[in-house]
């Protein structure tokens, strides 16, 4: 005879599944998108020396590189300069500057696929931003690839040398 006690509970083959209540509707949860992360590779960086722009001689740097799955944005590709002995050039015009006050130029590139390799991104600087005085001058430069502020490629450290003549810094 069956026990009394065991009478209130289910057998087993009739106990309601507790995962998956048909009473209760379970609502379907798809999980976030997951984005891609944006990314550079900065594959050939060149200088030339006595290039005029707008008048101003100076020089090009010109950067060969790829930026990934950041289509639609704009991508900031900046060089930075030093001297011989790997010192910080300190900017004379704000508009040639970083946030820290130090030589900087830069050229905003528009990314228009997620694969986007540009022939060569060109960045400019005149002389009387880069060379305090007349003469031979040796300059290093870092090439680095920026994006809302978060770096996504970093260039070789390059050294360029030039003569600037005096009427060059006007």
């Amino acid at each position: 005879m069956p026990d009394p006690r065991d009478s209130y509970k289910p057998r087993p083959d009739e106990r309601p599944d507790r995962r998956a209540n048909p009473r209760i509707e379970q609502p379907t949860v798809e999980p976030p998108a997951r984005r891609k992360l944006v990314s550079a590779r900065i594959n050939n960086v060149k200088a030339a020396a006595d290039i005029t722009k707008d008048g101003k001689k100076g020089v090009m740097v010109y950067v060969e590189m790829g930026v990934f799955d950041a289509a639609g944005s704009k991508v900031d590709v900046g060089v930075s300069f030093s001297d011989s002995r790997n010192r910080p050039i300190a900017a004379k015009n704000a508009g040639w500057s970083d946030s820290r006050g130090l030589l900087h130029a830069s050229t905003k590139i528009d990314v228009p696929d997620d694969k986007f390799f540009p022939k060569a991104v060109e960045v400019f600087i005149p002389y009387a931003e880069l060379a305090p005085t007349a003469g031979k001058h040796t300059i290093r430069y870092t090439v680095n690839a920026t994006r809302d502020g978060r770096q996504l490629a970093m260039g070789p450290r390059n050294t360029i040398e030039f003569v600037v003549e005096d009427n060059d810094l006007k």
